[in-house]
Parts: structure tokens; sequence; C-alpha cells
């Protein structure tokens, strides 16, 4: 089932993120932080992360560094972490200084994960995004 919407949230003084109550039960069993290729923290159903990760490098030998790298990257930016009783996270100061985090943020659909973002970067590329997509879709739809 994909995750939908955008939702605007604030950090409190621990940096701790409310998970928008309409996805909280699909994070009943933890779920897995990982550092996003943009400024953001990726919020993934650790099983999904899991298989996401699997079938990116599978296939590929572990003898080339490419893979290696890969799989550092997967590995080595990912957390996995469990709601508190208030349904909350605590958010990594590493995962935090990657995506530019202060108070104010934006928790954004990605379909596969919860995208979280810094609220200024959020908007920025949000009006980006609406300002190509119809460029974006002519070049997807071309490919077929």
């Amino acid at each position: 089932m994909a995750f939908l919407g955008t939702y605007e949230h604030i950090l409190d003084a621990k940096h701790r993120l409310t998970i928008p109550s309409v996805h909280r039960g699909r994070f009943a069993d933890g779920l897995t932080l990982v550092q996003g290729i943009e400024a953001c923290i990726e919020f993934w159903i650790p099983a999904e992360y899991a298989d996401y990760v699997e079938r990116t490098i599978a296939g590929r030998s572990r003898l080339l560094p490419e893979t290696r790298q890969l799989e550092r990257w997967f590995g080595g930016r990912a957390a996995t972490v469990f709601l508190d009783s208030a349904n909350r996270v605590v958010l990594p100061l590493n995962l935090m200084t990657h995506a530019g985090l202060r108070k104010e943020v934006t928790v954004s659909s990605g379909t596969r994960c919860l995208e979280l973002w810094d609220r200024a970067t959020f908007k920025a590329m949000d009006a980006q995004l609406t300002a190509d997509i119809d460029d974006l879709t002519k070049l997807i739809g071309s490919q077929g």
C-alpha cells in the first residue's frame, strides 16, 4: 500500500517527530530511517526497505567495488527505531544534519516511503517539481 499525503510538523527540543496518525499503524513494528539521496530522511517499513535494498543489489558481485559501496550506503546510512508511547520517533543527529532539519518540517509521501524535509527546503523542492511536472511526465511517458 502506498504512502500518501503531506503533513507539516514541528520537531520538539529533543528532536522527536510525531508520526502522522494515518501512518502510525504501518510502523507498529518499527521503522527504518534512511539518509535520502536528496536532503531528506526516508521512513521505511523495515521489511520493505530490506526488500528494496536486496532488489537493488541482487545479482551484483560483491567483488565489485561499486557493489560494496552501495552496500555501505544502504547499511551505514540507515537505522531501525521504534515509536515511543506518544507515537514519536527520535531523529539521529547525523540524519538531521544531512537533511538540514530545523524545527519546522514537512512529512511528504514518496509512495514507497515517507520523506522528512526541512519545511523551507521542501517548499523550494515542491515548487520546482510543480514547474517541472509537465516535462517530467512527457519524458517518462515517452519511455513507455
